[in-house]
């Protein structure tokens, strides 16, 4: 991942399986959130509920993982 990464421009640390979660966090929240719901919305299935797809519960996703047992 740090090799595509550097080859598309990264200029941040290298991401390691402790970091990753809040660098995604942090590009994620830098984004246009209402350009993102119109470029995933030709991917969802027909009646998929557009109204879960927030920043808000991205980033619950992604910052607070559940556990695997």
């Amino acid at each position: 991942m740090n090799n595509a990464l550097r080859q598309t421009g990264w200029i941040g640390a290298e991401i390691t399986a402790e970091t990753w979660r809040p660098v995604l966090a942090d590009q994620l929240q830098r984004l246009n959130w209402d350009r993102v719901v119109d470029d995933v919305r030709p991917l969802l299935d027909v009646g998929a509920d557009l109204a879960l797809l927030t920043l808000e519960n991205v980033l619950q996703v992604v910052t607070h993982p559940r556990s695997r047992t």
